[in-house]
């Protein structure tokens, strides 16, 4: 017998609101090929403590972002927030001109969705149960979608000059944590998605305002 799968996405793109410094949203010139996952590294934040840090003046820009650094974000409860639409081009891992040309890797926001996981590496060990079935879920069914390859899912540390020095080798960012294991990631994602291709898996994808 099939199984059966439900992901809940809550849909928050309403009710977000335009950072004005910016007349319009970098959108992407081809289709994603990449899917990155990251953590917010804060003990406390909810969805709109990050989507405020993003879209007031932050670390990345005196202006702040055109709209929040990630696609989705998952709390520790499992629950899918959306908070960008995947055609945006968002400020989650960006590689400048110089560099892309000197290491030839493209620029990771433009190739990349991303999904944040509220995780704080220093005081936690690993993500929690629900966010992994959500995240895996997620991914697969991202991933389904835009035809990405299961070996195409990564961790922000995982990035050429953002997430690690690509002379060295050595970390810039342990973004999403050290504790969670991006080869098993990878390999659950995996499965999931050849069960959706093959009908093994059916999942029922709700999208809530």
């Amino acid at each position: 017998m099939n199984s059966r799968a439900e992901l809940l996405i809550h849909d928050l793109l309403e009710k977000i609101p335009r950072n004005p410094n910016y007349k319009s949203i970098p959108i992407r010139r081809s289709g994603p090929s990449m899917i990155v996952w990251h953590c917010d590294d804060a003990p406390n934040w909810d969805v709109w403590d990050v989507v405020g840090y993003d879209l007031r003046p932050n670390h990345l820009s005196p202006k702040g972002c055109p709209v929040p650094t990630y696609s989705y974000w998952i709390a520790r409860s499992g629950r899918i927030y959306k908070i960008a639409q995947e055609a945006y081009v968002t400020w989650h891992a960006g590689v400048s001109r110089i560099d892309r040309i000197r290491y030839h890797i493209p620029d990771w926001n433009e190739v990349a969705i991303a999904i944040c996981f509220a995780h704080d590496p220093d005081t936690e060990p690993d993500l929690t149960p629900e966010q992994y079935e959500s995240g895996h879920l997620l991914s697969a069914w991202i991933a389904v979608r835009r035809d990405i390859q299961s070996n195409s899912i990564r961790g922000h540390r995982e990035l050429a000059v953002t997430g690690y020095d690509p002379k060295t080798g050595r970390l810039r960012k342990t973004c999403p944590g050290l504790g969670i294991d991006l080869d098993a990631v990878r390999r659950s994602v995996r499965d999931l998605k050849l069960k959706l291709l093959s009908g093994e898996l059916h999942l029922e994808v709700r999208v809530v305002q």
